[in-house]
């Protein structure tokens, strides 16, 4: 199966000169937790999740709209292709620990996201068969398992 199957192709952007008000606005419009920014010509050039702007709120003490996307968003964004097998998603998120990539077109461009939970949902086995192929239950448990992992080494403690 190809990232172009399940991937949502509908996805909300915003440019690095936006305040985070806009980001946020087009998370709760599309509930989402991520919001890719792009370019004049919709080029991928970071990305700005829902922790990014309550993180830097909380750090600065304001609003999301006196922050500028570019003082909080990720700049180094791995993307995928619509004609990639799902499993090459799968590594690149359990790779970068994330769980969302933009997909970008031949040239470049935006043109979808996919997210570990698109995977989760077609990995689900069918009433008398197994999982899509190449989307095994399995799989996605590991590459969940992955995403989770501390960054930084440290065991969280609640």
């Amino acid at each position: 199966m190809n990232v172009r199957e399940i991937m949502t192709e509908e996805v909300g952007t915003c440019s690095s000169d936006e305040t985070c008000s806009a980001a946020v606005k087009i998370m709760w419009d599309c509930d989402c937790g991520i919001v890719p920014i792009i370019d004049s010509g919709r080029r991928v050039v970071g990305a700005i999740t829902d922790r990014d702007i309550a993180i830097a709120c909380w750090s600065r003490d304001c609003s999301p709209g006196q922050i500028r996307i570019e003082d909080c968003m990720t700049r180094d964004v791995h993307c995928c292709s619509p004609g990639d097998r799902v499993g090459k998603a799968e590594r690149l998120m359990e790779g970068y620990q994330v769980r969302r990539l933009p997909v970008e077109d031949s040239e470049g461009c935006l043109c979808g996201i996919v997210s570990l939970a698109d995977i989760a949902r077609r990995s689900e086995p069918k009433a008398k068969g197994s999982a899509q192929a190449d989307i095994r239950p399995e799989k996605v448990v590991e590459a969940y398992a992955a995403v989770c992992q501390p960054r930084n080494g440290r065991q969280l403690h609640a």
